[in-house]
């Protein structure tokens, strides 16, 4: 009977914790589309307020809006290493964007070394989710470049580590 009693109230309790998850993910979305409104109206100290505590709990948009302030200077003072670690988080949670925004970083020496290998790795997992044409053409003339840039041993290194990059931070998320 104590067993029975024990299953019982772990059952009801999973239940109950289920059930406020289901009901308060509506609010949660909406406060996250509240601070991705006020970045996009230009309001950066509400957008920040917002979306701080989302980027972090490992809320791949919200980190990555984050990190870009961060890097413009926008609402906070400017920093390149909180950015690079907002953009990163968020590239490794498999955002397309952020994917982008890291390999142009690595490919600028933009609060990173410049390295031309994990500029081309990022900007090849990022162009797995694009599908704009036009986009699709300027990321594929950018690889071009990049590998152009390097020798044979890092263009070996780069086409490895991007098929590795791709089964960490791109496939778990599609």
């Amino acid at each position: 009977m104590k067993l029975r009693h024990q299953v019982y109230r772990v059952f009801r309790s999973c239940w109950l914790q289920i059930l406020l998850l289901v009901l308060t993910a509506p609010c949660w979305a909406q406060d996250l589309s509240l601070g991705i409104e006020a970045y996009q109206a230009q309001d950066y100290a509400q957008a920040h307020d917002v979306l701080m505590p989302y980027a972090q709990r490992g809320e791949p948009e919200a980190q990555r809006i984050v990190g870009v302030m961060y890097l413009l200077g926008q609402g906070v003072g400017q920093d390149l290493e909180a950015a690079q670690r907002w953009i990163r988080g968020s590239a490794q949670l498999g955002n397309p964007q952020a994917q982008e925004l890291l390999s142009f970083m690595y490919n600028r020496g933009a609060g990173l070394p410049r390295d031309p290998v994990q500029a081309y790795v990022w900007l090849k997992l990022a162009s797995q989710s694009v599908s704009d044409p036009a986009h699709s053409d300027g990321i594929q003339t950018i690889i071009a470049r990049l590998l152009g840039e390097m020798d044979e041993t890092d263009r070996k290194r780069a086409r490895s580590l991007s098929r590795d990059y791709y089964y960490q931070y791109v496939a778990p998320f599609m």
